[in-house]
């Protein structure tokens, strides 16, 4: 293997969080013996992905991989202080008795004022996820869409979500976010203090629970932009939502191949460790069979 290590040791469960965390293990794979619960996942943020070898998908705890998600989506879009003033309110209103998921979404609601009732549901209760495409629509404004999101040649029937969108945009050397909740199939937005539009990252904070694209003269520009305009998180959110785009036939791959290249120099080692992995994914159906040496040396 190259880029990273596989590790094949035995690790007790009891002893499996701090293996995971003392050794920053990236990526975990579990046999049937093995239980990956709420207090793992909370425990070992460096984790980027849990896979099953064999049957017992069931000790993973993908609900609550899944839930944490979308409520990180939701502290975000209610900000922070009321997220944690819904959560207050809700925990002392059940105290001692019985609650369900509605009873928080009321308290949030509550808090925010806003209707958070009617957007978790789309999230937690029915499967897939959006796939949010936003284009400019000349100066300042800008328009936003969903559909579901599939990979190339799978159909899938059509679903709609209610999404909180948070747009990062840059343009004329300023920079705004702008956030909204994305009620239908389309709505347009105009971006406050800015004149003109260089860039979009539809993602902002990597916060929201969905795909997004961008044409592709924005989609190169923020590519270019990245380094300086993107956190670290966004930096790798970017770098993942391409991915998911190549595999839905969204964006080319040479664009793709051009935009691993491009982070392919960034400061951050754990930008640069996922564009490593990225390419591990992609080298044996884009191009190491027909040219081995061109692909080591672009690698």
């Amino acid at each position: 293997t190259e880029g990273f290590t596989i590790t094949t040791d035995f690790v007790p469960q009891e002893e499996l969080i701090a293996y995971i965390n003392k050794e920053k293990v990236d990526a975990l794979l579990v046999r049937s013996a093995t239980k990956v619960r709420k207090d793992l996942i909370d425990a070992c943020p460096n984790l980027k992905f849990i896979a099953r070898g064999g049957v017992g998908m069931d000790n993973i705890d993908v609900t609550y991989a899944k839930g944490k998600a979308v409520l990180g989506m939701v502290e975000g879009w209610l900000g922070e202080e009321t997220f944690r003033r819904g959560v207050h309110d809700y925990l002392r209103a059940h105290a001692w008795g019985v609650a369900v998921g509605p009873d928080l979404w009321r308290a949030l609601g509550a808090a925010s004022g806003r209707d958070v009732a009617a957007v978790l549901p789309g999230f937690l209760d029915q499967p897939g996820v959006p796939l949010v495409s936003v284009e400019p629509l000349g100066a300042a404004r800008l328009r936003v869409t969903q559909r579901r999101y599939a990979t190339a040649g799978v159909e899938m029937p059509p679903l709609a979500w209610k999404i909180p969108v948070r747009l990062r945009v840059g343009g004329g050397g300023t920079t705004a976010t702008v956030g909204f909740l994305l009620e239908g199939p389309s709505t347009e937005v105009e971006v406050p203090g800015l004149e003109t539009i260089d860039w979009v990252m539809p993602n902002a904070d990597a916060a929201g629970y969905y795909r997004w694209r961008v044409p592709p003269a924005l989609f190169a520009t923020l590519s270019a932009r990245a380094g300086e305009a993107l956190t670290v998180r966004e930096r790798l959110a970017l770098l993942g939502n391409a991915s998911a785009l190549l595999s839905a036939g969204e964006l080319a791959a040479d664009d793709y191949l051009e935009l691993l290249g491009r982070f392919g120099g960034d400061p951050d080692p754990a930008v640069a460790g996922a564009v490593v992995e990225h390419l591990d994914r992609v080298k044996e159906p884009l191009g190491e069979r027909a040219s081995p040496a061109a692909w080591a040396g672009f690698r």
